[in-house]
């Protein structure tokens, strides 16, 4: 799905869960927030304590209970008045879920420490090896079974 897409960078967003979900298992997040929510509301996610500055669309991984369980290419940020809060527009068709990638497949894949609170840069040289991955835990816009 992300293969033909021009992303100038892959970032993971730790996600500011709305309340509504917040502590709910991993699949019903995926299936209420990111194939139901996320998509009827044309892609707009709200940030608080924004420091993604973006050139162009990145691919993004989001980050919920210490997994990367959903996906989108987020092609605009709009900062509010609050210079801590803004606006991300992700292409609604873009956005996926997939069987959980757990943190210590990410640090291993990745080099990196750990999945932590803070929105982490990717290296691009993997995107080959990521959508591979992706495609492989079942990668869709629409429910799926969890395995």
């Amino acid at each position: 799905m992300y293969k033909n897409i021009d992303f100038k960078e892959m970032r993971i967003l730790p996600m500011n869960v709305p309340e509504i979900f917040a502590g709910h298992p991993i699949k019903e997040v995926q299936e209420e927030y990111f194939l139901k929510d996320l998509i009827n509301n044309n892609g707009e996610y709200n940030c608080h304590e924004n420091d993604l500055h973006i050139y162009g669309k990145v691919l993004v991984l989001f980050q919920y209970s210490n997994s990367i369980v959903a996906a989108g290419i987020l092609d605009k940020v709009e900062e509010l008045n609050d210079i801590h809060d803004a606006k991300y527009y992700f292409e609604a068709d873009s956005i996926s879920v997939f069987n959980p990638i757990s943190s210590e497949e990410m640090m291993e894949m990745f080099r990196i420490t750990e999945l932590t609170d803070f929105k982490q840069r990717l290296e691009l040289s993997k995107k080959t090896s990521l959508i591979d991955i992706l495609t492989q835990r079942g990668m869709s816009h629409t429910s799926y079974q969890m395995s």
